[in-house]
């Protein structure tokens, strides 16, 4: 049994405890760190395959986002609301906000030391996969290959925003990666703070020599595009000294409500939502650990956020981007393809103008199918396919999950 925390150890039940009574409730946002843990647990766990666990690292970080963003994001608006209403197991949002910060960082901790000190690893000498976290440490011909690379097709796609008089801070939108950059004029030795919002994909391929007739899978490099642009940052702003140069992140409340069942327009509700979104209050500033103290203080005051909005990270900020390492061809190091089941009754060979549709097989009784295990499209994916095609069908109505 693998050892991870709790968000908060449940109260003991006093006998006869009446259904009002908090002892008998876990707290929902709490609750749902714990399910994260289980999720981070997948990728501790030595027995689920290389790849997969950091596959499940990725995905652990992607929850992170979307917790921080709807669950702590909802909060935030209560407790800016002035809310005093108490949650089932007596909290006020205050409280949930106070726990939840701690359970977040530690979580975001250990999920990135397993990454950085010892998944890392681990896929460099069992995979050949390698993050490089320096530009420095690349051999001089993998330099100049990405140096070219860097002014044929990232330079052009930079868009470098200083903040001066003349121009007030940048807009940041949700879950950008950027770098924070301190300059000097050369001139007359003012400093200036400037942001390049960083471009896709996250993880630059660096060209690597396979060694000849080896019968092993290529050796596969990645660089973070931070580094590369990092490199090259003074080639962004002429007549100025870099002073320093460091990864921030940005996360927005993503907490808009909106009741479905009186919109007249879900599309137009929708994209109004969006909208909202994309302005939205920051709730969350990732910043490397090494970020000096000017670049953090200036970041905090012009996103209008308080110290405890701030999370350190000791290693490579936005661990979503490991999608792209656990996506590499190592079938060996990941889980065996599933292929889903066709439930029997909805087997039948080709094409033939004289098979059953699905209305016809399910009108003859209820069909029980369980995805992933059955197939969907057999099944579900078979039913709106023929129902979109079927002139007797008025209305095809479903219920949205997310």
């Amino acid at each position: 049994m693998l050892d991870v925390p709790r968000a908060v150890n449940p109260p003991a039940v006093p006998a006869g405890a009446a259904l009002d009574d908090p002892a008998l409730y876990f707290n929902k946002e709490l609750s749902w760190v714990d399910f994260n843990w289980r999720v981070l647990a997948l990728a501790m766990d030595e027995r689920t395959p290389l790849l997969e666990r950091v596959k499940f690292v990725a995905i652990t970080a992607s929850n992170l986002d979307e917790f921080v963003q709807k669950r702590i994001g909802g909060l935030r608006r209560q407790e800016a609301a002035g809310v005093r209403q108490l949650s089932d197991d007596g909290r006020t949002p205050q409280e949930q906000l106070r726990l939840l910060h701690a359970a977040v960082v530690q979580m975001h901790g250990r999920m990135t030391a397993l990454w950085e000190s010892d998944l890392r690893a681990r896929v460099a000498d069992v995979a050949d996969i390698h993050v490089v976290t320096r530009f420095a440490d690349l051999s001089t011909e993998q330099r100049v290959q990405l140096n070219e690379r860097f002014r044929d097709e990232i330079y052009q796609v930079l868009t470098p925003l200083a903040v001066d008089p003349g121009h007030p801070f940048p807009f940041i939108s949700n879950l950008s990666l950027s770098l924070a950059v301190v300059l000097r004029n050369r001139k007359n030795q003012t400093v200036h703070f400037a942001r390049i919002k960083l471009p896709s994909p996250r993880l630059i391929e660096v060209p690597c020599n396979p060694a000849a007739d080896s019968g092993e899978p290529a050796p596969v490099l990645f660089l973070p595009v931070e580094q590369l642009i990092a490199a090259h940052v003074d080639e962004l702003f002429p007549g100025m000294d870099v002073v320093s140069v460091h990864p921030f992140r940005v996360t927005r409340n993503a907490d808009v409500r909106r009741d479905e069942e009186e919109a007249e327009d879900l599309l137009e509700m929708i994209s109004t939502e969006l909208r909202e979104r994309r302005f939205a209050a920051v709730v969350r500033l990732e910043v490397d650990k090494a970020m000096p103290a000017f670049d953090r203080e200036l970041l905090v005051r012009e996103l209008n956020l308080r110290p405890e909005d701030v999370h350190e990270v000791d290693g490579l900020l936005d661990l979503t981007c490991l999608f792209q390492v656990a996506a590499v061809d190592r079938p060996a190091l990941k889980y065996a393809p599933w292929t889903a089941v066709v439930p029997p009754r909805l087997q039948h060979e080709g094409e033939s103008k004289d098979a059953p549709n699905i209305f016809a097989i399910i009108r003859q009784g209820d069909l029980l199918v369980h995805h992933p295990y059955d197939s969907f499209a057999a099944s579900t994916e078979q039913l709106l396919k023929e129902a979109a095609e079927d002139a007797r069908v008025l209305a095809i109505k479903q219920t949205l999950y997310r």
